[in-house]
């Protein structure tokens, strides 16, 4: 596969940073070019935001009890799913558009502005149900403050210009600085003894700072009033991504609610501190597909060919970088929790074990979504995440009886066997045969493999040592063995990623 496959020059009018209307001179630019950039901020974000959700992390489980995370991860749970029909699919919706104009961009706008309000409402007046219903009396001000977040978040136009202009540096900046506030917000209320509050605050700091930082870099206000016929356009490509989002969404908090109300929050404390860091590398990865990718696929939509090479060299990028990732913290999990968390939080590492051993296909499902959207089969991708929930669900409850590990064990065995529900299709669409997927992955796969029994072996070998001890052998053992095998066969591949050509003889 060569390089200027995918880096190609195609002339779409695109929007400045500060303009929202595509500009009316054509301006040639590299995709190639653009999405490496694109790339290239988006990881150097994630990589920095992910240190510091570690960072946070780490000293939140020093300074809060198993419950109060338990509690959070109650109201998290809920106001989450509210928050699908605040965005809406709104930001989607504009940056797959080949255009916009201000109509819909101020539809946009007082829709989004409008559900905020509307939906912080019924957060507040279920506050009092949802402490009752999880004997859980912090819930009742836990709430109302998270539905904050609702009416803070005003960006969606602002959001969706910058993904448009390709301009993920701009991106990148907001959600680091997102992150420090968050960081610094929960962290200080934390010391200051606010318990759970501290989170519910740090994310409402970060969500204000967030709509701030975007009103700055994109200087663009509402100027005309809101039309039925822009709600409907609008409304007839997110109504399939809302209800995609709503069914995958209750899917995956499903475990969250049932162990609250079942087990406790002290057990969901374990447990969702588990589920959050094993998420970490899948949702830090979707961020970079989800924006640079879904961008970048919307503009190739006419173009075949280079539209499946941009697919599956992103998803084979994404696969590289975060399989070894999950299963590294899988086979180091007992150490890792004891180094960073602490004797207390041992419960978790049999269930980080399970639940981590799940990423590759999580990573998998996460880069079908982008070709749904692009090619507006939002529907699709409804139907074939209401079959995967139902399975999840019905994973959970069975597993449930027999407590967090039985779960985690569950998911697991759910998260591999179902991959290809969403796969098949994606595939289709994106016309690339599942053999030259399964091609394009395999190396990376076998490594995978490779270096997760080199650091198991390795922490075996050494299991009456400090917890600290074992990790750093673990994790060198680790990237020692998957980097040099990646070398050896992968390097044709990270010289395409970095854009560089073959030289002529």
């Amino acid at each position: 596969m060569q390089n200027n496959d995918i880096g190609i020059t195609e002339a779409r009018p695109m929007p400045a940073p500060g303009d929202v209307v595509p500009a009316t001179v054509e301006q040639a630019q590299s995709i190639g070019g653009a999405v490496r950039k694109g790339v290239l901020w988006t990881s150097l974000s994630r990589v920095v935001v992910q240190l510091l959700q570690v960072g946070v992390t780490v000293a939140l489980a020093r300074l809060l009890a198993p419950a109060d995370f338990g509690a959070v991860t109650i109201v998290t749970s809920i106001t989450g799913f509210a928050a699908l029909f605040v965005e809406l699919g709104l930001v989607s919706a504009l940056v797959q558009r080949n255009s916009v104009d201000e109509t819909v961009l101020s539809t946009a706008f007082w829709l989004n502005a409008v559900l905020g309000v509307v939906l912080a409402v019924p957060v507040v007046a279920l506050a009092p149900v949802a402490a009752a219903l999880f004997d859980t009396p912090s819930l009742v001000y836990l709430m109302p403050v998270a539905s904050l977040t609702f009416v803070l978040s005003l960006s969606v136009v602002q959001s969706a210009t910058l993904r448009r202009a390709l301009d993920f540096k701009r991106l990148a900046r907001i959600g680091i600085v997102n992150a420090v506030a968050n960081a610094v917000v929960a962290v200080a209320c934390a010391a200051a003894g606010l318990g759970a509050l501290s989170i519910v605050l740090g994310t409402v700091a970060a969500t204000l700072v967030s709509t701030i930082q975007s009103w700055c870099y994109v200087p663009w206000r509402p100027k005309v009033r809101p039309t039925r016929q822009a709600l409907r356009e609008l409304w007839s490509y997110t109504r399939g991504l809302v209800g995609f989002g709503s069914v995958n969404y209750w899917s995956r908090n499903a475990d969250n609610l049932l162990i609250g109300g079942f087990l406790g929050t002290t057990a969901l404390g374990y447990y969702g501190r588990a589920y959050n860091l094993m998420l970490m590398p899948v949702s830090q990865l979707n961020a970079v597909l989800n924006s640079v990718l879904f961008s970048t696929l919307s503009r190739l939509q006419a173009d075949e060919q280079r539209f499946r090479r941009a697919w599956l060299l992103s998803a084979k990028a994404s696969f590289m970088a975060g399989a070894p990732i999950g299963i590294g913290m899988s086979v180091t999990a007992p150490a890792l929790v004891e180094t960073f968390f602490g004797a207390r939080w041992l419960p978790m590492a049999p269930v980080l074990a399970l639940l981590a051993a799940s990423v590759p296909p999580q990573l998998i499902g996460s880069a079908t979504g982008s070709v749904f959207q692009a090619k507006a089969k939002n529907d699709l991708q409804f139907r074939l995440g209401l079959i995967t929930s139902c399975i999840t669900v019905a994973a959970i409850l069975g597993a449930l009886p027999f407590g967090i590990v039985a779960v985690a064990a569950a998911l697991l065995v759910k998260s591999w066997t179902s991959v290809l529900i969403p796969l098949i299709p994606t595939l289709r669409l994106a016309g690339i045969s599942f053999l030259n997927f399964l091609r394009a992955i395999s190396w990376t796969g076998m490594s995978t493999v490779a270096m997760g029994a080199a650091a198991w072996a390795a922490g075996h070998a050494l299991r009456a040592s400090s917890p600290p001890l074992v990790l750093g052998v673990q994790v060198a053992t680790g990237v020692i063995v998957y980097g040099a095998l990646i070398i050896a066969r992968e390097r044709p591949f990270i010289r395409e990623l970095r854009g560089a050509r073959k030289r002529k003889p």
